[in-house]
């Protein structure tokens, strides 16, 4: 799951943290979303993907498990 509130982007894999990011440069959080690979022929498969907007006003993410 990738959420991204503010300038805050949290990333977490299989319910662990493992990107807590603090952009010193906030961005709009409106835009294109890309999916990529770092590999020409590599395999690369996405399932389940889903987009959903956080209640504006938020400020803190709930914090996941951390193996």
């Amino acid at each position: 799951m990738i959420e991204a509130v503010g300038n805050r982007i949290r990333v977490t894999l299989n319910d662990v943290l493992v990107n807590d990011f603090m952009d010193p440069k906030p961005r709009s959080l409106r835009g294109h979303i890309a999916l990529q690979n770092h590999h020409d022929g590599s395999k690369v498969q996405f399932r389940n993907i889903r987009i959903k907007s956080v209640v504006p006003g938020v400020v803190d993410l709930p914090v996941p498990r951390v193996a």
